[in-house]
Formats: C-alpha cells, sequence, structure tokens
C-alpha cells in the first residue's frame, strides 16, 4: 500500500514506521504495540485498539511520528512501579532484631482495562492523538492520573519517592518530559530506556534522517554507527570519520546495544 506524503497537511502524520521499528526504537515488545493499535482477543472477547494508527496496516509502514510519540507515553502506563518505602538498609556487622519485619511494599502495573478507561474519560475533551495533545500535557495528566485511581482504589498520585520509589504520576511526568512540542504536537522524542536515565543523546526528529534516531545535535543516523561498529570499526576510528566525541559515538552503541537486547 503506498502512502503520498504530501496528501497529508502534518507530515507528523504520514505513516513511516513499522511496528517493527517502533519497537526497536522504544524498547517496547513488537506484539504489545500491534495490540496498542490494532487491537487484540482474549478470551472469546474483542478489544479495540488503545490508539489509532496512521495506517490500518500491520504488516508495512503504518505508523506516524505522533504515532509513535502516543507509544512512548502509553509505555509510561505499563511501567511497574513501587508504592510504599524500601526496608531500611542494615548496618554493615549487625543483625535484625528478632521479630524485625521489614515496611512492606507493594509493586504495581496499571491494568489495561484501566488505562484503557482512562484514556476513554481524556479522550472527550481531546479526541485526536489525546495522548499527546496540548490538553493531556496540562489538565488532561492529572485527570487520568486521577480516572486511574478511582478505578483501582489506590492513591496513586501520592508522590513517595523521598521514601526512593517512584509514583506513577511521577513516571508520566518523566516520560512526558522527554517529548519536546512546538504549537501543534510533538516535534522531538527522546527515547526512554530506564525511569532512571535523564540522557538524551539519542532523538528522533521526523524532519531529519527519515525520522530514524540520530545522535543529539546531529543528522548522524545511530543505526549507521551501530553498523560500522558491529562491521568491526572502533570507537575512535568512528569517532574521527564523523567528527564527533568518542562519548557520542558509544552512547549510540550503547542505545542499540539495549534496544537490541530488549
Amino acid at each position: 500500500m503506498r502512502v503520498n506524503p504530501r496528501s497529508y497537511p502534518n507530515r507528523r502524520e504520514v505513516p513511516k514506521y513499522t511496528l517493527a521499528e517502533v519497537a526497536l526504537y522504544l524498547a517496547v515488545k513488537e506484539r504489545t504495540l500491534h495490540n496498542w493499535f490494532f487491537g487484540y482477543n482474549a478470551g472469546g472477547q474483542k478489544f479495540a485498539s488503545l490508539i489509532v494508527p496512521a495506517l490500518r496496516n500491520p504488516y508495512g509502514p503504518s505508523l506516524s511520528f505522533y504515532n509513535l510519540a502516543e507509544a512512548q507515553v502509553l509505555a509510561a502506563t505499563r511501567q511497574k512501579w513501587v508504592l510504599g518505602p524500601r526496608p531500611e538498609p542494615l548496618i554493615q556487622g549487625t543483625r535484625p532484631l528478632f521479630g524485625f519485619k521489614p515496611r512492606k511494599k507493594t509493586e504495581i502495573q496499571i491494568s489495561m482495562q484501566a488505562i484503557r478507561r482512562a484514556i476513554h474519560y481524556v479522550s472527550s475533551e481531546s479526541p485526536v492523538h489525546p495522548l499527546i495533545s496540548q490538553y493531556f500535557f496540562t489538565d488532561g495528566k492529572s485527570l487520568f492520573v486521577k480516572k486511574v485511581e478511582e478505578i483501582l482504589g489506590h492513591q496513586l498520585a501520592v508522590n513517595v519517592s523521598r521514601s526512593g520509589q517512584i509514583a506513577f504520576s511521577s513516571i508520566l511526568d518523566a516520560y512526558l518530559g522527554r517529548i519536546e512540542r512546538d504549537g501543534s504536537g510533538p516535534i522531538k522524542v527522546f527515547p526512554m530506556r530506564t525511569i532512571e536515565d535523564p540522557d538524551k543523546s539519542i532523538v528522533i526528529i521526523p524532519s531529519v534522517a527519515s525520522g530514524r534516531p540520530i545522535i543529539s545535535g546531529t543528522g548522524i543516523r545511530v543505526e549507521a554507527i551501530w553498523s560500522r561498529y558491529q562491521a568491526g570499526e572502533s570507537v575512535e576510528a568512528l569517532s574521527e570519520d564523523y567528527g564527533i566525541d568518542p562519548s557520542a559515538i558509544q552512547k549510540a552503541i550503547s542505545y542499540f546495544a539495549d534496544v537490541k537486547a530488549a
């Protein structure tokens, strides 16, 4: 199925990525992305998609840059996180007192049912790309979290990071902070490897390198560096050839090593 990019008023809506590409760039399982964008069947019941794909063709380029940004946000909602304090570390050389019980913590992963209902809730205010709309980045996120709280019955918005844990709302903030916007929507996505890693060495910009991951501040495709490194070229040789710092080359290699291992 051929697509004419000129037929789209907004180039960020053009279907240019396959499911496999977005899965690789965001370190999300391809089957998971398929379920998000094209729905799935389970227990004899059919579940609709959570995100509307630019093109309903799971076997070719069917996802737009906006879809990629939406997948980044939705990935945040599926992160496992911990509610409650970590156990106090023991002082080296000591033993716990008799009867000592570590303070309990609860690992939580938001159910798809709760996320589906919360997305439907914010869609009433912003029906087009609700997870990356201006509305979601302002009032919508807090209402999304509130709706999830109501569904699950947990106080998920309580920030317990002072105890070394990360609250659901904090995870969303971290992912949203890695999407840069202009007046009409996202213009850059900085793929997130882990919630603890603030690094923005790798970026995806729809107008640069055909929207493939590049080293920030350059037009150098990460996959080109990875391929040459896999072919036997050293970090030093690549650094000299591209005229950039070796640390940038190493981060590009680490990015692809991480996503291909995920």
